[in-house]
């Protein structure tokens, strides 16, 4: 059955304000507006006023236009369809203000924070009550709701969510300022004098005299001892203000009150409370008129000490000297952020503001860093929110977990460093300013363990997802009927938030993970003993060992194969010691015979045989790497068979032999360039002169050198110069090679001949020569 409006109103009324409505005649008229519509009024305020005796029966009253602050719980109804007239409970929404049960809590919590009740104004705290209900609702309700609406807009969602970030800073910091404990001054004045003032014209209200101050009796010394008076306890209220520059301390921060935004807070409004006394409370008419008397009558120490004892001037120019530094500090950015970038801009605001600490003279180093920490509590605070929507789950894709934790530790990399340039200018400055302490021994005493056993939680929880994901990747490698397993063991960490750092949920969510994954291992163990134990040889253990190497760091796999790997541990020992003594045993001519290369440049041959002997010694690592595991180089046995391999293949390098055959190739190309300007040469033995070619006969195959080194991947190493050289070898070897053969037969003739056939002959000798 649908309930009447007004009957649901009653009814909202009854169950959230533990009362019933009014049935006077002004509730009766303001609900009889609401519910008749109209743009004037599309809601209505209901309230459960305060001061009401125990004894009568609660009543609740109404209100279209305004919502008392003095009252013990209120809640407002909303017409959703206004102005239309309210005919149906459908078009009503209520909304609670201020519950009953938070409007008490916060009313005892006020009296006990104020220092036996120095501030127990009930209206203060009833609306500290509301705009902390205002405020749960814009965070716990706006934000998820639109949240859940707009997941598909994600600027539409992101610019409503910084809308709704900005409303509930606004109304915490005027939380803050209402909760504050700054008294407020209103300094009276004598009744006499209030009372002349205000027969005052308008016109004298800014100039007057005393002689406009019709009634009072300046000659009775009695009456301006009282007047007098008066100003001891405008000094004293003043002194309350005044004194809180000095005697108030950092804020708590073990409390969550965000330490940091209520230093900001007070002094601001410690400002503005200064400024009120100095331009307002200081300017009322009945305060000057009290001064003008006194001076008037001759009562000049009492103006002196109200100018002198109050300290208001100093008072006032100290806190605007820290409020020049406070209040642009940009903490509310880290409150209102939601991403991690938001988060990094706000770290560098905040880092880049503090060196402008070097212009306040007032604002203490010490409260500097008491300060900072806090700042750090706030940013510990706001990291781990938006840690936990975007890297929370450890069942979330991996490759967006990445992505979320890579930009967490930018974040957490731009505090550090914005931390560490802090630290060194604290440090300039505690030199420059005389402190008691050292500056290290401040910088030491600053708490920042919520922060670093965060940054901590955070890598720790990388660090498993990472190990969980390789772990899941060499399963599905090795054994994929087991992925299923691997992927549904971390289900223990269902429900458990990843960075509560005071909480064991995560301790306990790790070993319940362990337990599952030994079970996995002990599976694992089973199936890759089956598989070697099946070998035929040694080669096959290997391919064995490849698949299943990323699992052998795990203690179960690695005690069910360590026999195999001893075994095999022996044969690849004496695997490279017969490589050494090879190596030891070779010689160049060796080299080519053994290899067959008869048709191949004896350099290359060489570097040939060389690269197939580092081509073994790099087999015989990955064997040992798949044979110990990832780890390999680090295993007592792998690290020393790491080190002769390594000697090994350094004594294999060509390079060395290349770079002399070069050097030795270059020299043959600077002859080459001296004698290239004639084609033959004359030499002389016992026999006599004879001509020879002008063409080095060690360079015949250089070109075919080359081009088998090119191949073997030197290009690199061989100087251009000597590759053009090779190539112009390359074409004038068969008309050297023709030359030569024809002077060599040449001269064999001649020295065969006697000198009688020599004479015969020498014409044609002489054409020859010529």
């Amino acid at each position: 059955m649908v309930l009447a409006p007004l009957d649901y109103i009653r009814n909202s009324v009854e169950l959230h304000l533990e009362s019933k409505l009014s049935t006077d005649d002004q509730t009766t008229e303001e609900v009889s507006k609401f519910l008749g519509g109209g743009d004037d009024f599309p809601s209505i305020f209901v309230y459960l006023p305060a001061g009401i005796a125990s004894d009568e029966a609660p009543q609740a009253f109404a209100s279209c236009t305004a919502l008392i602050p003095n009252n013990h719980g209120s809640l407002v109804v909303i017409n959703n369809n206004s102005p239309k007239t309210v005919t149906s409970s459908y078009q009503l929404q209520i909304m609670m203000l201020t519950p009953c049960s938070l409007a008490e809590s916060l009313v005892a919590q006020g009296s006990a924070e104020n220092n036996a009740g120095e501030q127990d104004d009930l209206e203060a705290q009833i609306k500290l009550a509301t705009t902390a209900s205002l405020a749960l609702f814009t965070r716990h309700a706006y934000g998820s709701v639109i949240q859940s609406l707009y997941t598909d807009s994600n600027l539409v969602l992101e610019n409503v969510q910084t809308k709704i970030r900005d409303l509930e800073l606004t109304l915490n910091q005027l939380k803050r300022r209402k909760g504050s404990n700054i008294p407020i001054v209103s300094l009276k004045a004598h009744g006499d004098i209030a009372h002349a003032c205000m027969k005052l014209n308008e016109e004298k209200l800014e100039s007057f005299n005393v002689e406009d101050l019709v009634g009072l009796p300046l000659s009775d010394d009695n009456w301006l001892n009282e007047v007098q008076d008066t100003i001891k306890v405008w000094i004293s209220q003043v002194n309350k203000i005044t004194s809180l520059v000095e005697r108030t301390p950092f804020p708590d921060t073990s409390l969550d009150n965000h330490a940091d935004l209520e230093e900001i807070s007070f002094w601001t409004n410690l400002e503005s409370a200064l400024q009120t006394v100095q331009s307002v409370e200081m300017n009322k008419v009945e305060v000057r008129a009290t001064i003008m008397v006194l001076k008037s009558t001759k009562r000049f120490l009492a103006t002196i000490a109200l100018e002198n004892n109050t300290n208001l001037e100093s008072a006032l120019a100290h806190v605007q000297d820290v409020c020049i530094f406070l209040r642009p500090l940009p903490v509310d950015k880290i409150v209102t952020s939601q991403t991690f970038g938001n988060l990094a801009e706000a770290v560098d605001l905040i880092y880049g503001h503090l060196p402008k600490i070097r212009f306040s003279k007032n604002y203490g180093l010490e409260r500097l860093a008491q300060l900072v920490e806090a700042i750090s509590l706030t940013f510990a605070s706001k990291l781990s929110d938006i840690y936990k929507v975007r890297a929370g789950s450890l069942s979330m894709n991996y490759s967006t977990f990445l992505t979320a934790h890579e930009e967490a530790n930018e974040v957490i990399k731009k505090f550090d460093e914005g931390w560490n340039k802090f630290a060194e200018l604290f440090t300039d400055l505690c030199r420059r300013r005389k402190l008691d302490r050292t500056p290290q021994s401040i910088i030491e005493g600053m708490d920042l363990s919520v922060y670093k056993a965060l940054r901590d939680r955070i890598m720790e929880v990388y660090n498993f997802r990472h190990n969980h994901e390789l772990l899941r990747q060499h399963v599905m490698h090795s054994h994929p009927t087991l992925v299923s397993e691997v992927e549904s063991a971390v289900t223990a960490f269902n429900g458990v938030s990843l960075v509560n750092t005071e909480s064991m949920e995560w301790v306990t969510a790790c070993e319940s993970y362990d337990s599952r994954i030994h079970s996995i291992e002990t599976k694992l163990a089973s199936v890759l003993s089956a598989k070697l134990s099946g070998c035929r040889d040694a080669e096959e253990m290997f391919s064995v060992f490849k698949q299943f190497t990323n699992l052998l760091t795990r203690e179960p796999i690695r005690q069910s194969v360590k026999q195999y790997q001893t075994t095999l541990m022996e044969n690849t020992n004496i695997a490279l010691n017969t490589l050494q003594q090879k190596f030891t045993d070779r010689t160049s001519a060796s080299n080519s015979q053994s290899l067959d290369m008869a048709l191949i440049p004896p350099v290359t041959a060489r570097l040939l045989w060389a690269k197939l002997m580092e081509r073994e010694v790099t087999r015989l690592q990955e064997n040992l790497a798949a044979l110990l595991g990832p780890d390999w180089a680090r295993d007592i046995h792998g690290s020393k068979f790491s080190t002769r391999c390594q000697e090994l293949l350094a004594k294999l390098d060509g390079r060395g032999y290349l770079r002399q055959w070069i050097s030795k190739q270059e020299k043959y190309l600077t002859g080459s360039l001296i004698r290239r300007s004639y084609i033959v040469d004359v030499k002389r033995d016992s026999v006599g002169y004879y001509a020879v070619v002008n063409f080095i006969p060690e360079t015949a195959n250089l070109s075919g050198e080359i081009h088998m080194l090119n191949r073997l991947g030197y290009h690199r190493d061989i100087p251009r110069t000597l590759s053009h050289f090779a190539k112009e070898t390359k074409q004038q070897y068969p008309y050297a090679s023709a030359i030569g053969t024809s002077l060599r037969t040449y001269a064999t003739i001649v020295r065969q001949l006697d000198p009688a056939s020599a004479k015969l002959v020498e014409p044609q000798l002489s054409a020859i020569a010529e």
